[in-house]
């Protein structure tokens, strides 16, 4: 019983995340990024 109650659960969450979307993220207006060194980069895709 337990095998099959896992087994519809995994079949419901697999559901879920194949009609999963893409959100569109509001712009922030940065202007300066950083690398994981820390040194200043351009920031693509921002404004």
């Amino acid at each position: 019983m337990k095998k099959m109650t896992f087994a519809v659960v995994c079949c419901f969450l697999l559901g879920l995340v194949a009609h999963a979307q893409a959100v569109q993220l509001p712009k922030t207006g940065q202007t300066i990024c950083y690398n994981a060194a820390g040194a200043v980069i351009d920031c693509p895709g921002t404004g």
